[in-house]
């Protein structure tokens, strides 16, 4: 069974998980044990860029986090990269109070958001939306699952 198939179904191996929580990569080589796993999920440095332009914040930083960046720093660490997804998701908002309700929730998306900050914008986005307008905006994020090297040397010296 390939090893992304055993974790996402039992995971009794993974021995680290993240959930959007940034990490270091040699910290999670050092914490692992041979035969562990690492996986994680994270939102990438282009996540819902329009969001933050319709209210003309700056966008996320890093902007160059991505599925290459995360991996290449995994594998300077001693992982291999076994698994791998990366995606842009479209998501539309046609309110602005869910917008505003999605931006008190996801914080990290416009740090300093507050209502009466982005009144000016959010009135002009609530007149679009009014008339049929959406704002539609891609969420980017990527999944990976990782080894140690010497496992994935064990499992080819194996076969």
């Amino acid at each position: 069974m390939e090893d992304h198939q055993h974790a996402v179904g039992l995971c009794p191996d993974i021995d680290a998980a993240s959930r959007h929580e940034s990490y270091d990569p040699s910290e999670i080589r050092r914490v692992l044990t041979s035969d562990g796993l690492f996986i994680t999920q994270q939102v990438g440095g282009q996540n819902l860029d329009e969001v933050n332009q319709a209210l003309g914040t700056p966008p996320l930083s890093p902007r160059d986090w991505d599925l290459a960046r995360a991996s290449a720093a995994l594998a300077e660490a001693g992982l291999i990269v076994t698994w791998s997804q990366e995606a842009q998701v479209r998501t539309t908002f046609h309110d602005v109070g869910a917008l505003v309700l999605f931006l008190r929730i996801v914080s990290w998306q416009v740090p300093d958001f507050d209502v009466d900050r982005y009144a000016r914008r959010l009135r002009v986005l609530h007149e679009q939306m009014e008339r049929g307008g959406v704002l539609t905006a891609h969420a980017h994020r990527f999944i990976l699952l990782a080894a140690p090297n010497d496992r994935m040397a064990r499992h080819s010296q194996a076969r």
